[in-house]
């Protein structure tokens, strides 16, 4: 044996060893309705070198509890499993939480089981899919699938623990693709054996971690089960690696999540899918490393941010180098509902509720951008495939540019397209005018622009805007005006609509008058 390899093998020891003796979390438990079974986590995992915070019932987690000091929450429904669903504020910021790579959750059998119908914000960082196959059991026998030094550490390799609590049920799971299953059971459902303990690394997140048992008295104060409990509060606070620096507000549809996800990925981000925007209280959760947030709004088209998350992220928005990005139903609900009143100063554009529902569309490029414009043809056509396959028509604010156009356009009401802006002396803000679905966002052409706009909005630097020079050849001059005239009427995305509201009109002619002689 090599000097080297004798070094590998103690190094291997030693860490072994040091995790043996205990990895001290932070734990937040949420509280089961059983004072006894609490009391015996609470011991369990003291006994195991954690510090253990015993807080509030998982329906009453608001998400006004201080989680600064937590490593990890251990939510556990099984004595009060049927007392409804954790509100949607907390469990945004369960959401915003876990977007530290060093944070973890833990949960146990119910939560799996309950997710079909709740936990609906949550699912996109569980682990595992919804179930409703299960069974009762005395007992369950728990075998290492996967070694792992913190998993397994001061276990044998199968050991089996008594259930005793909730009609003894034990829930079989369905891991979602790249998830670790740790341990198996003896619960044969078609020739499978249960993954009874599966966990992943959510995105450029946390680590999460699901039991599929109800984990019930006689299970904690089982020295080996209480041995697993433990060390899965040490795995779960272990997570190292990048912050994420892109948030992406799920849209409440895991198969679009993931296409944003695997695009952005594909494009060397770090996306992270985070609060919906119906949830999103504030920024103070935010990794520190985010400076892009994607919000869209499509499977939840009819709601809005609250006040409090509409004031955070307007202030969020006046620091440089941070950008939102949005698809298409916000400028859309802000003008028919008025339902982003606080964010709408940030917003480069609005919408007069003209919108077309279309199976294709075709993006233009109408002024260049060396960020935007990267890898992406002038022209190209791309399937619009989710909630009606609509479109919106948007109309720029002062100040702001219609960079790309679609060939949908209302005259006097907008054209579709992509439309951004420095927000002041802040961050940058873009819209599409396009739902942004699953197979949009996996078009290669659209799916690069889309990462793009990403790029696009945590640049910083001056933008061009739309002047009376109509021709863009630096001076404002009979040229232009000639080419207001003759296209005097004219609907469409043009470069003679300078106002950008589909028409070539007065507004335009204007424009250029007030501007004649500018830089001749």
């Amino acid at each position: 044996m090599t000097l080297y390899a004798l070094r590998v093998i103690c190094l291997i020891a030693l860490t072994s060893l040091t995790i043996s003796s205990g990895w001290s979390a932070r734990v937040y438990v949420l509280s089961c309705g059983n004072a006894t079974l609490n009391n015996a986590v609470v011991s369990r995992l003291e006994a195991g070198g954690h510090t253990v915070t015993l807080g509030v019932a998982y329906t009453q987690f608001n998400g006004t509890q201080d989680l600064s000091n937590i490593d990890v929450v251990y939510l556990q429904p099984n004595h009060n499993y049927g007392a409804g669903d954790m509100p949607l504020a907390g469990q945004g910021a369960l959401l915003n939480f876990l977007s530290n790579p060093s944070k973890g959750l833990v949960t146990c059998e119910w939560t799996a089981w309950k997710h079909q119908s709740q936990f609906a914000y949550l699912r996109p960082l569980f682990a595992v899919n919804s179930t409703n196959t299960y069974r009762s059991t005395t007992s369950v026998t728990f075998n290492q699938e996967v070694a792992d030094p913190i998993m397994n550490a001061g276990l044998p390799n199968g050991f089996t623990t008594p259930i005793t609590v909730i009609s003894n049920a034990e829930s079989f799971f369905t891991p979602k693709s790249g998830v670790t299953v740790f341990y198996r059971s003896n619960y044969n459902v078609s020739g499978n054996l249960n993954p009874v303990v599966t966990g992943w690394r959510s995105t450029y997140g946390g680590r999460v971690l699901h039991f599929g048992t109800v984990n019930g008295l006689a299970q904690v104060n089982d020295a080996n089960f209480g041995q697993l409990l433990s060390n899965a509060m040490t795995w779960a606070s272990s997570g190292t690696g990048p912050a994420p620096d892109v948030l992406v507000m799920s849209s409440h549809n895991e198969a679009l999540d993931r296409a944003v996800v695997n695009l952005l990925e594909q494009e060397g981000m770090r996306p992270y899918v985070g609060a919906n925007h119906t949830v999103f209280y504030g920024t103070d959760y935010l990794n520190p490393t985010m400076t892009v947030i994607y919000m869209q709004m499509n499977h939840l088209f009819n709601t809005t941010m609250p006040d409090s998350g509409q004031t955070a992220l307007l202030n969020w928005l006046s620091t440089q180098g941070r950008g939102l990005v949005t698809s298409e139903w916000i400028l859309w609900a802000d003008a028919n509902n008025q339902r982003f009143a606080i964010l709408r100063p940030a917003f480069a554009a609005y919408s007069r509720s003209s919108y077309r529902a279309a199976s294709s569309v075709t993006y233009s490029r109408r002024i260049e951008d060396p960020i935007l414009d990267d890898g992406v043809p002038s022209n190209f056509t791309t399937a619009v495939d989710i909630i009606s396959n609509t479109e919106s028509a948007m109309i720029p604010k002062p100040n702001a540019t219609r960079f790309t156009c679609t060939n949908y356009a209302v005259g006097g009401n907008g054209t579709g397209g992509v439309i951004g802006w420095n927000f002041g002396t802040g961050g940058r803000v873009m819209h599409f005018s396009t739902v942004n679905g699953p197979n949009q966002v996996a078009d290669s052409n659209f799916g690069k622009l889309l990462a793009n706009a990403i790029r696009w909005a945590r640049s910083t630097g001056a933008l061009p805007s739309e002047s009376g020079d109509v021709n863009r050849d630096g001076c404002v001059n009979d040229e232009d005006l000639l080419l207001i005239l003759f296209n005097f009427g004219a609907v469409g995305c043009l470069s003679q609509d300078l106002d950008g509201d589909g028409r070539v009109s007065d507004n335009d002619l204007l424009m250029v008058l007030f501007a004649f002689g500018q830089g001749c």
